[in-house]
């Protein structure tokens, strides 16, 4: 079976290091892979080490909101030379499933499969307001795939049984058996809080400041780094305003921004508890890293990923009202228990090697593919895929 993948950006977020599992651990012998992505960077060197070949169209590019007529020009002309770039590219390879990586990539591909009759599977990762995209998106694809009920949440009704409820998954022996240490020593005096994710708004890295400094009243020996830059452009202000928000607080020494980090098993093996403060939160890699890690993990109770993985008081913290107090109360909780934090470490490592290990998701994707539920009629060709 012959599967063309489409992804609209080429740097590595979530929603790619979920497709490189998915990829790295997909049987060969049962499946054919190819990728479409918009230029060479990081997601086409970890292809080429995956030994998975791509195609380059320039034309797929992350959409942004529209405030004008320009604006909306200049979309509506990135979609349509988008979208035919990856029909040129479907009628070369003749796949049997195109599996767009996000909402966007689904866009591009809508066309391409509705003319060439691919079976469109569209991956629904995150939980932005679709509006009037949502039914025809809904009606183009085959099969939808989500990470969570909350995403699931987001499909039009009336798609409902298309949709399978796949949680991303991890290579989960790479985070038990790390020991590397990514932080400089003057910054460990103390136990150590950390922080993975994009410098977007809603991954709230402004609440997790506000919660440190009331911690730092409690606890003046505890130490906060948050891992993480803009990596798509969305706020290019942000490290520098969080800074000042640092330095008004009085954390200077006490809050780190390390910028992206390009070794998560390594951040977390040194620190003692992840507080994960975004809301909502479509899925939640990092949580589930950090469970692999032996880790535990505080994050905000509520209708989003988080809530799904944690079990609260078993392997992590769901911290209610959404709020720095309440992430404060949790943080100081918990680090004055170390042994229900190593407990809570033990118990999220075991689930998460009974449910997120990338080899038993993969499984779930095989079956998928090949299930009537899915895109199941597959269309039989002579040719094979090429570079």
């Amino acid at each position: 079976m012959r599967i063309l993948f489409v992804s609209h950006v080429s740097a590595l977020g979530g929603g790619e290091r979920s497709l490189l599992d998915l990829l790295a651990c997909l049987d060969r012998q049962r499946f054919s892979t190819y990728v479409a992505l918009p230029e060479r960077g990081e997601l086409s060197a970890a292809l080429d080490d995956l030994d998975i070949p791509y195609d380059l169209c320039p034309d797929l590019r992350r959409f942004h909101r529209i405030h004008s007529v320009r604006d909306g020009w200049r979309e509506g002309t990135s979609l349509v030379r988008g979208s035919l770039a990856v029909l040129t590219l479907v009628r070369r390879l003749s796949p049997d499933i195109v599996h767009a990586n996000s909402t966007s990539a689904a866009l591009y591909a809508m066309l391409a499969t509705s003319l060439t009759r691919r079976p469109l599977v569209w991956h629904l990762r995150d939980l932005t307001h679709l509006g009037a995209l949502a039914a025809p998106l809904g009606r183009a694809s085959r099969h939808i795939i989500v990470p969570s009920q909350c995403c699931a949440r987001r499909v039009p009704r009336q798609a409902a049984g298309k949709i399978s409820v796949i949680p991303n998954g991890i290579c989960v022996d790479r985070f038990s058996t790390l020991e590397c240490d990514p932080i400089p020593a003057d910054r460990l005096d103390g136990p150590l809080v950390i922080s993975i994710g994009q410098l977007v708004g809603w991954k709230r890295v402004d609440v997790l400041i506000q919660a440190a400094q009331q911690v730092r009243q409690q606890r003046p020996h505890v130490r906060f780094v948050h891992f993480g830059d803009d990596r798509f452009g969305d706020d290019p202000n942000a490290s520098a305003r969080l800074q000042a928000s640092i330095d008004a607080a009085g954390l200077s020494e006490t809050f780190r921004l390390a910028g992206q980090c390009h070794d998560i098993g390594a951040a977390l093996a040194r620190a003692d508890v992840l507080a994960h403060a975004a809301y909502p939160e479509p899925f939640g890699r990092v949580v589930v890293e950090a469970m692999a890690a032996g880790k535990p993990v505080i994050a905000f109770a509520g209708d989003h990923g988080p809530a799904e993985i944690i079990r609260d008081g078993i392997d992590g913290v769901l911290a209610t009202p959404r709020t720095a107090d309440a992430l404060a109360a949790a943080l100081v909780a918990l680090l004055d228990q170390p042994d229900r934090a190593r407990s809570m470490g033990k118990e999220g490592q075991r689930r998460a090697r009974s449910l997120y290990d990338r080899r038993l998701i993969a499984q779930r994707y095989a079956d998928m593919y090949e299930s009537p539920l899915g895109p199941r009629q597959r269309v039989q060709r002579e040719t094979i895929m090429a570079p």
